[in-house]
């Protein structure tokens, strides 16, 4: 057999591999996901090789560590390793692997999922100088095709600048652009620390920006509404201070301001929430040289999480409630002519925000997957809940489904939660069938009687 050519850690990767096979070929599926990580490891110490359980690994973002992660397994210090033990893997489970290994600089990960009627092995590669040839011969496909279309578009942008060119002539009055789009940190009482916000100015002309921060808190459906008061106790907006009051941004400028954040040492265990605006301070007059005509603000969301002692799993609960298909139906039966969505709601009924996402397979009754779909992420505030809808159609008018949901949530999906429904769905068509072969048989039957009468 031949050999793939720059094939990361080969050896390993097939010892990992043949260990996955050996829990599988004794244990079968249908046990929980903790009894084959067991399973797994023992069969790591057999073969000889070094490996650590739920090993802290750091987050890094931009150069700064701003969280941790978890794997199941780190094996030779090499390679992460996540077990499942559900009916199917969706597309969200590899991209979290594949989120993890980039955010952690590890290369390779491996998804292993025993709980399907057969194994289930998921291998991932991560690495900026790292790529298949296979990956590289589709990539240079896909920049022949794509040819045609950039001819066609420079064709079309050629018919479309002279009418745009009179557009173009007003320029944009006001704006500025803020990054990042959020920020999120665990913190405890007394804790001191700073984080920066960028501020750029993509117009012309110059502009004034007045830094500004207010609290906000969620409804039960998530839609946000802004405080107008604080309390030093409660809220974080008296604990941040901007290292400016105004800022002045020249034509195109960016601006880096620190933001210092003091928890007081009595600050409220739990979630924190709030909000930094760049107001742009209106000029009807239109004199100066700021020249701007209106007020308008840009912000990001703050997330700060004050940790306490003793608070156990309950700060980080959430319940998963109203999974559910609808549609048009009859008697229990769904019109497979009629698109169908499955509904369901996730609520946060820890102290902390949570981030949320998930994924959705439905199979057929020859166990067929007939639909997979990821759930974005979303931020669950406590005592809120995050609602999704995903529209699907059958693929065959008369039959038996089953929908399968798994809802990954925490600080960063290391909790989860499953339901599954099943349902039956016909075309409407079909009782148009049965009602003519009911009416044929009759015919016939009445005719049979009136032949021997």
């Amino acid at each position: 057999m031949k050999k793939i050519k720059d094939f990361l850690y080969e050896d390993l990767s097939y010892k990992i591999r043949g260990c996955a096979f050996a829990v599988y070929n004794t244990l079968g599926f249908g046990h929980k996901e903790s009894v084959y990580q067991k399973a797994f490891a023992e069969e790591l110490k057999e073969v000889g090789i070094p490996f650590e359980r739920e090993k802290v690994l750091g987050v890094v973002y931009k150069g700064r560590k701003v969280g941790i992660y978890r794997p199941d397994f780190v094996v030779d210090g090499k390679v992460i390793v996540e077990i499942k033990a559900v009916p199917a893997m969706f597309k969200g489970y590899e991209l979290q692997l594949t989120y993890y290994l980039k955010s952690t600089n590890y290369k390779l990960g491996f998804l292993i999922n025993f709980g399907g009627r057969k194994i289930d092995i998921r291998r991932r590669v991560w690495s900026p100088n790292y790529q298949r040839k296979s990956d590289r011969r589709k990539s240079a496909i896909n920049q022949r095709k794509s040819v045609l279309a950039v001819l066609l578009a420079i064709v079309t942008l050629g018919l479309l600048v002279g009418g745009n060119l009179a557009q173009a002539a007003e320029p944009q009055r006001s704006g500025v652009q803020i990054s990042p789009l959020s920020v999120e940190r665990d913190v405890r009482p007394g804790d001191d620390f700073f984080f920066a916000i960028s501020f750029f100015n993509p117009l012309a002309h110059a502009q004034q920006v007045r830094p500004k921060f207010k609290d906000f808190v969620t409804s039960a459906s998530g839609d946000v509404h802004f405080l107008d008061y604080s309390s030093r106790r409660y809220t974080i907006s008296r604990w941040a201070d901007f290292a400016k009051e105004i800022i002045v941004l020249g034509p195109h400028e960016e601006q880096v301001v620190e933001v210092r954040v003091r928890v007081p040492e009595d600050a409220e265990v739990g979630g924190h929430f709030g909000a930094f605006f760049g107001e742009v301070r209106g000029n009807d007059e239109g004199e100066g040289p700021y020249r701007v005509t209106q007020n308008v603000a840009a912000g990001s969301l703050v997330f700060l999480s004050v940790l306490g002692e003793g608070l156990g799993d309950t700060a980080w609960e959430a319940e998963l409630s109203g999974f559910s298909v609808e549609g048009r139906e009859l008697g229990g039966l769904y019109f497979a002519s009629d698109p169908l969505s499955f509904r369901t709601i996730l609520s946060n009924t820890g102290i902390y925000h949570q981030n949320v996402w998930g994924g959705l397979t439905v199979r057929d009754m020859f166990d067929g997957v007939c639909g997979d779909f990821p759930l974005r992420e979303k931020k669950a505030l406590p005592d809120t809940y995050v609602a999704y809808s995903q529209p699907w159609k059958p693929n065959f008018p008369l039959g038996r489904y089953t929908a399968t949901l798994e809802m990954l949530y925490g600080r960063n999906g290391e909790k989860s939660a499953k339901q599954e429904i099943s349902f039956w769905v016909i075309d409407p068509r079909f009782f148009l069938v049965l009602g003519g072969l009911g009416a044929a048989i009759a015919f016939i039957a009445v005719r049979k009687r009136r032949e021997r009468s």
